[in-house]
């Protein structure tokens, strides 16, 4: 096997497993121990890893990029769909609040090819740096502190600036929807930040997977009169009657 393949290899073990040890990999790969060891260091340099005494361990912005990409794959034709929908909705001059969330990457990216001028104004280091890349969008980064495994702001300085600013719609995502408690996240301070963009939004658009409706996470965003419209790939006839009862539009 090439080196080149072999150390690709190597690192979706790390990544897999977060930590090894040089025997382990000797093993699973059938090479010299020292081949490891010249693997790992070259695997190091280029940041991806960390090496430790008699193995490795996967570094903090390689462990979160991982992180971000299992969870962007999952759920991707269903997520396309809600992104196309989302868009639909989206027109010339809007002022637009974006949260966290690898929904939101992806309307963030069909978003670009749209091609028309917004103002978009988000706490997610990743939506913005995906927005960037059209000139069309005028990005506004809301700052504050960075959680660990995250690439999102948050907390008082976070909520600050929100509240210096307003918006035609809020668009968000969150991690469980339920007919009858509503929108909901498992961070508080997401939870928080969250509530402070809808409080400064006309008009309110949540967003999710099918496979998130009917679960409650541990804090409240919003009850469903506080929202205007709900985009998912798929609700049941008894969600669907339940949450269309608080006047939500319901897209899928």
């Amino acid at each position: 096997m090439f080196s080149e393949k072999r150390k690709a290899q190597i690192l979706r073990f790390i990544k897999r497993n977060q930590q090894t040890s040089v025997i382990e990999l000797s093993n699973q790969f059938n090479v010299s121990i020292a081949t490891i060891r010249r693997d790992l260091s070259s695997l190091q340099k280029e940041g991806h890893i960390r090496r430790t005494r008699g193995g490795a361990v996967l570094e903090k912005r390689s462990l979160i990029e991982f992180s971000y990409l299992e969870r962007e794959r999952k759920f991707i034709q269903q997520k396309r769909f809600i992104a196309e929908k989302t868009i639909e909705l989206i027109q010339s001059g809007d002022r637009i609040f974006f949260n966290d969330g690898t929904t939101i990457m992806l309307i963030a990216k069909r978003l670009v090819k749209k091609n028309i001028p917004i103002t978009v104004m988000t706490n997610s280091i990743k939506v913005a740096d995906i927005l960037l890349f059209n000139s069309k969008i005028d990005v506004i980064l809301i700052g504050g502190s960075i959680r660990e495994h995250s690439y999102a702001c948050s907390g008082p300085f976070s909520e600050l600036v929100i509240d210096s600013l307003n918006a035609d719609k809020a668009i968000i995502s969150a991690d469980a929807f339920h007919p009858d408690r509503g929108v909901t996240i498992q961070s508080i301070v997401m939870a928080s930040l969250t509530r402070k963009m809808i409080a400064k939004s006309n008009r309110v658009i949540v967003v999710g997977d099918s496979s998130k409706i009917g679960s409650i996470a541990a804090v409240t965003v919003c009850n469903w009169k506080e929202v205007d419209v709900f985009i998912s790939d798929y609700i049941t006839a008894k969600a669907r009657n339940l949450i269309e009862k608080n006047s939500v539009d319901l897209l899928t």
